[in-house]
Order: structure tokens, then sequence, then C-alpha cells
């Protein structure tokens, strides 16, 4: 099988068995076709996980970057970023397993889509992509495996690719240009996981990128092995770093939800399962589900909209009140001004009334000059 421009990045950190699955669906897939096989072991605190990566590297079976200490897993897919240099790559979590072919339909979908930032295949535990119930934790459908799951996506989904809103980590392909242009995952923001490729996926959308799921592709996801204990708490941290980044995006998820554009591509494999009677009672559940979540997406909703008649109500008072206060403050400086203009019409009129007064003194002034003249000029007259 001839190679193509991809690599395969796996950090580990611990559970040696599931480690080890993983990377052996990996290295014995009869359509092996990835540029390289970048394991990052962040440390891990199993000797027996970290000697069987070393054999993996010493064996050529893979290139091996080594932690001296934990990092944490965002810190090890950014050294895996790193290493894959000008490559495409897929982030591949260490409690996965991928079937045959499944790279190749991954490759495929990013080259027929070329403003793909990430591809996402379905899975048993992938949130907007889980199957399948929708958004669930799901384990496989009785009496199928996961190689005979991905078998009946590929047939009946083949070449399918479907939009969605962000990508999701546990193995998501990620396009050169897209990690060029948008930068690595935040290492500061998320700590040691959980919240990364989205707050990724996000920053790609708004410069122009697409995130794609590929609906003929399923890879088995047992969730939860690398953080144990501590998943609720970076699950909260995520949360809080996006909604703080991203106000709308929880609307975007919710929307994206209630209309399910994946629907059709689940459906598809439900009729070929040869389980019917699994599938009925799956049917059942999923309506549970989706009544339960329009039920919880209208108590939200009421409850935004009690919030928001609520912060109305307090915005009338706080308007009413300034409008008081506003028009106090006019009635004052109209009592100012009034007193301000009749004390100035009262300067007036006493201005006058002095005007008056000292032309009256001067009409005095002027008649009494004018007698005195007279009367001079009479003795002056006389003395002659």
């Amino acid at each position: 099988m001839s190679q193509i421009p991809v690599d395969v990045v796996i950090p580990v950190y611990a559970d040696l068995t599931l480690t080890q699955r993983c990377i052996r669906s990996v290295l014995n897939d009869p359509a092996r076709c990835y540029s390289q096989l970048i394991v990052v072991d962040d440390a891990s605190p199993e000797a027996d996980l970290s000697a069987f990566c070393t054999e993996l590297a010493s064996e050529g079976k893979c290139d091996l970057i080594r932690h001296d200490r934990n990092q944490g897993f965002v810190a090890s897919v950014n050294a895996g970023i790193l290493a894959a240099e000008d490559r495409d790559l897929v982030i591949l979590n260490s409690d996965t397993v991928v079937p045959s072919g499944w790279l190749q339909r991954l490759w495929a979908g990013a080259d027929n889509h070329p403003r793909a930032a990430s591809i996402t295949p379905f899975s048993n535990n992938a949130t907007i992509c889980s199957y399948p119930n929708f958004c669930e934790d799901n384990d496989l459908p009785v009496g199928l495996d996961h190689p005979a799951i991905d078998t009946l996506f590929n047939e009946v989904n083949s070449g399918q690719m479907v939009e969605i809103p962000t990508g999701v980590g546990f193995c998501m392909y990620l396009r050169r240009a897209a990690v060029d242009d948008v930068g690595g995952f935040d290492e500061d923001a998320f700590g040691r996981g959980y919240g990364e490729e989205n707050d990724w996926c996000l920053r790609a959308t708004e410069k122009g990128w697409k995130h794609l799921l590929a609906a003929d592709v399923f890879v088995y996801h047992a969730g939860g092995a690398s953080f144990g204990d501590q998943a609720s708490d970076y699950q909260a941290n995520a949360r809080a770093v996006i909604s703080e980044r991203y106000p709308d995006y929880e609307r975007q998820i919710a929307a994206f939800i209630e209309a399910d554009p994946l629907e059709s591509a689940r459906y598809a494999v439900d009729t070929v399962r040869p389980d019917s009677s699994a599938v009925i009672s799956e049917y059942r559940q999923r309506e549970q589900a989706i009544r339960a979540s329009r039920y919880e997406l209208d108590r939200q909703r009421h409850a935004q909209v009690t919030a928001l008649d609520e912060l109305l109500g307090e915005t009338r008072v706080a308007a009413e009140s300034e409008r008081q206060c506003y028009e106090d403050l006019l009635t004052s400086e109209r009592a100012q001004v009034a007193d301000r203009e009749a004390q100035y019409q009262a300067q007036l009129e006493e201005m006058a009334a002095g005007y008056r007064s000292l032309e009256k003194e001067v009409l005095e002034l002027n008649r009494l000059w004018t007698v005195r003249i007279f009367r001079w000029l009479q003795r002056r007259l006389g003395g002659r």
C-alpha cells in the first residue's frame, strides 16, 4: 500500500492494555498507509507501558517522543504536531481501536474537501458523533464488533461527509494548512486535556475553515482512560474557558443537536443491521433521549426568558429612576435659571431707577446752573 502524506500521533500515558490494543490496531491494518506513526510517551508512570513504546521504536515501528516529566495531553499533541512537520496528521487517543482502511477514508474526505480543517469519524463514544445513540456514551450493539460496524458504515455511507460545528478529539484528522493558519492547541488554557480540540476548531472556524464528520468510518473509543477520577474537573475547566471565549458556542451545539443532520447516516446503518430487535430498542431509547433533550432545551429557554424578563424589569426600574433624577435635575435647573432671571430683572430695574434719579438730578443741576448764570449776568449788567 502506497503511503499518503499523513502522520498518526498517539499520546500515551496510562493503561498498557488499552494502549497496546490501540497501537496494534494501527500497525496491523492491512491497508496501512501513513507516513509515520508518532508515539508521545508523556512520562508514563507505568514502566511496562514505557518499555512497550521503547520496543516499538527500536523495531522501527514508530517514532518515539518521550517527555522527562508529565506535561499533559495537550502538550503531547503539540509535540506530535511539530514532529509531523509539513504533513497532515491524525490525533488518536490511546483508548481507541481503528478498523482496516480507516485512514484512507479520512484522507479521501480531506482530499475532496480542501477547506476542511478537521475530520472526525463516527464512534460509540464521541458526543455528537456517537452511534447508536446520539450524544451518548454507548456500548457496542449486541452481536456486532467494531470491525463489523465499520463495515456497515462504509457500505451505506461511502464517501459521505457532513459538516459539524466542532471535531471530536478521540480521533481527529487535522489538515496541515489549517494547523499552520490556526496554530497548535492551547496548553495554558486546557492543561492536561478536555476542550482543547473544541477551542482549536472554533479558532479555525473564525478563519473560514470547516469541520466534517466522515460518515463512512467508525472508530471504537473506550473513553476516559487517560484522565480517570479527575475527568470531571478537566471538563468543568474546559466548559468555563469555552463559554468565556465563545459565548454563542452552547447555543450552536444545542441547535446542531436539535437539527441532528447526522440522523440519516445513523439510520442508514440501522436499516442494514442484522439485530432488528436491538435496533427497535435503540430507537425507543433515542426517542426518550430526544424528548428529554427537548424538555431540557425548553427548560433552559424558559429560564433564559425568565432571566431576560427580570433583567428587563430591572432595566425599566433603573430607567425610570434615571428619568426621575433627570427630571428633578431639570426642574432644579429651571428654578435656578428663573431665579437668576428674576435677580437679573431686579438689577435692571434698580439700574433703570438709578438712571432716572440721576437724570432728574442732572436736569435739576442744569436748571440751577441756568438760573445762577442769569443772576450773575443781571448783577454784571446792573453794576454798569
